[in-house]
């Protein structure tokens, strides 16, 4: 449009053209250019959303990436590091389920620590063919493992070495000191049990120890060693009087006495029908203790007596009469030569005058 047309459109407001041609309207075009003006805008404000919402976003387009994490510490207690252990809670959860059951090392002792290299547990998880080849793994240089752990309370092993003894010495009272524990103070968690190894000690008095293998979750876990001083208290067998030697001893010359056997002498006579009937081999004082190497069996039959012989053989009975050629108590064997034969056999004295041949 020329500046001769618009001169014109300002000197005719009507419109009109003085030769009959008609003339553009000021405000018709004015109210053009607006509502161009509008149309841009609005095409403009409404597409720029639609792009927005239909423009993926980068992690969209390349697909969701599982992920592992690793702890830089935990710890464990059983006796293998499975990679579940060192999972951090911002892994992917369903590659975590998967590959959590993986065993990747064997756990220090109870109460002890172990580091893993972050490099060795990345490379031993790249190669697996299982595991996703865009996975991503974060992980620390190193892994501190620590293996958790229970102590032994020394009075409840102490109640189990008194437990063992009062299961050995019957009714007699016994008293424990300086009660020790040798071996290992730290085993894995769980429910322990106790259970007594041989050999077993034969008298239960004096300094006594006892081997024991620790089981946790009925797997044994070690050993202990437990000792103890016991004091244990018994009746034994005494001098009721001066008993000069070679008395043949009845239950008028002994009596009962309780006394601390941990201190006293070894083979201390403890009932009546063992010291009965026997021989003293030397003095015995009043109240002196007596002991089983002090008896003897008083012989029944002595060398040179008439004995009778007596020979059984299922219902066949044979007697005949025979010479000592030993002396012997009762229960002994000696040998007597049969009197009619004159041949020496060997039998076992049954009373003062008859020994039962041996065949």
């Amino acid at each position: 449009m020329n500046l001769q047309m618009i001169d014109k459109i300002k000197m005719n407001p009507t419109g009109s053209n003085p030769n009959g041609t008609r003339t553009v309207h000021y405000r018709t075009i004015k109210s053009v250019l607006f509502i161009l003006f509008l149309a841009l805008l609005i095409i403009s404000l409404g597409v720029q959303p639609a792009i927005a919402q239909k423009m993926p976003s980068r992690s969209e387009a390349a697909g969701a990436v599982p992920g592992i994490v690793i702890k830089s510490e935990t710890a464990v207690n059983g006796d293998r590091i499975y990679l579940k252990d060192i999972l951090d809670s911002s892994s992917d959860s369903k590659l975590a389920e998967k590959i959590g059951n993986l065993v990747v090392g064997h756990s220090p002792r109870p109460g002890d620590e172990q580091k893993l290299t972050g490099s060795w547990i990345v490379s031993t998880l790249r190669s697996k063919k299982w595991l996703p080849e865009d996975a991503e793994i974060s992980a620390p240089k190193y892994i501190r493992i620590s293996r958790a752990y229970q102590n032994l309370d020394p009075q409840h092993l102490e109640r189990v070495f008194c437990n063992y003894i009062a299961s050995k010495v019957g009714k007699a009272d016994f008293k424990v000191s300086q009660f020790k524990v040798r071996g290992s103070d730290k085993f894995p968690t769980g429910r322990m049990t106790f259970n007594i190894l041989k050999p077993i000690p034969k008298t239960l008095y004096g300094r006594v120890s006892l081997r024991i293998a620790v089981a946790v979750g009925g797997k044994e876990s070690g050993r202990l060693t437990l000792s103890g001083w016991i004091d244990r208290f018994e009746s034994v067998l005494c001098a009721n009087r001066y008993l000069p030697r070679n008395t043949v001893l009845t239950e008028d010359d002994l009596k009962m006495q309780q006394m601390n056997i941990s201190k006293a002498p070894a083979n201390l006579v403890t009932a009546l029908q063992d010291a009965v009937g026997k021989r003293l081999k030397q003095d015995l004082k009043s109240g002196e203790t007596l002991r089983h190497n002090m008896l003897s069996v008083p012989p029944l039959i002595h060398k040179g007596d008439k004995v009778k012989m007596v020979a059984q053989n299922g219902s066949l009975r044979i007697v005949t009469l025979g010479i000592a050629e030993s002396s012997g108590g009762l229960g002994d064997q000696i040998r007597i030569e049969n009197s009619t034969s004159k041949k020496t056999v060997v039998g076992r004295v049954k009373d003062h005058s008859t020994v039962e041949v041996i065949f």
